[in-house]
C-alpha cells in the first residue's frame, strides 16, 4: 500500500511516543485505538471514523473491496499459567530456541513468521500484569494455526517446568 509500518512496544506509552515523531502521521494500537497526528496526539473515535471515510472516498474504494484484499486468517490464542518467577527462564529458552529462526522478530516477547508471504506466524509473550505467557499463533490453514499453539504451549509448560 505504499506505507512503511514502524513496530512498537504493546502500550499507550510507546503508541504516544511514536505519535511524536514527525514522520509519523497515524499510529494504530492493537486495542482499535488510533491516533491521527495532524489532529491529536490521542485516540478520538469519531475523528478516526471521519479520517478512515476521507481515505477511502480518496482512495476510490469502499471496505467490501478491502476486505476482499486482505488475507483470511485464523487467529488462536493461549495463555499459559507461568509463575512470576520462572517468566525469565521461559524467555531465555524461547531467545535460545527460536534464535536460528530467520524471520523472528522481538518486541515484547518473540514473534516468528514462519513462511514467506507472511501469513503464518506465532507470537509469544509474558503477560505484564498477571502469571500468563500469551501465545497467538496465525494461519490461513485452521489446523496448522492449531498446532503451533499446541507446539509452543508444550514448549513452554516444559521450560517452566524444568528444574534449573
Amino acid at each position: 500500500m505504499g506505507v512503511e509500518v514502524v513496530k512498537t512496544r504493546d502500550s499507550h506509552l510507546s503508541l504516544m511516543e511514536a505519535a511524536i515523531k514527525d514522520d509519523i502521521k497515524f499510529v494504530g494500537g492493537t486495542t482499535g485505538g488510533f491516533i491521527f497526528t495532524d489532529f491529536l496526539f490521542a485516540s478520538d473515535g469519531m475523528y478516526s471514523v471521519a479520517k478512515i471515510l476521507e481515505m477511502l472516498a480518496l482512495a476510490g474504494t469502499r471496505f467490501g473491496q478491502l476486505d476482499k484484499q486482505v488475507p483470511k486468517l485464523q487467529m488462536n490464542k493461549k495463555a499459559i499459567h507461568v509463575p512470576w518467577d520462572k517468566k525469565g527462564r521461559v524467555m531465555r529458552y524461547l531467545m535460545k530456541d527460536t534464535d536460528n529462526q530467520p524471520h523472528r522478530i522481538l518486541l515484547d516477547g518473540v514473534k516468528l513468521i514462519l513462511d514467506n508471504k507472511k501469513s503464518t506466524s506465532v507470537m509469544m509473550w509474558p503477560d505484564r500484569a498477571k502469571q500468563l505467557f500469551h501465545v497467538h499463533a496465525e494461519s490461513a490453514d485452521k489446523e496448522l494455526a492449531e498446532i503451533l499453539i499446541s507446539q509452543y504451549e508444550e514448549k513452554i509448560v516444559e521450560w517452566r517446568d524444568t528444574k534449573d
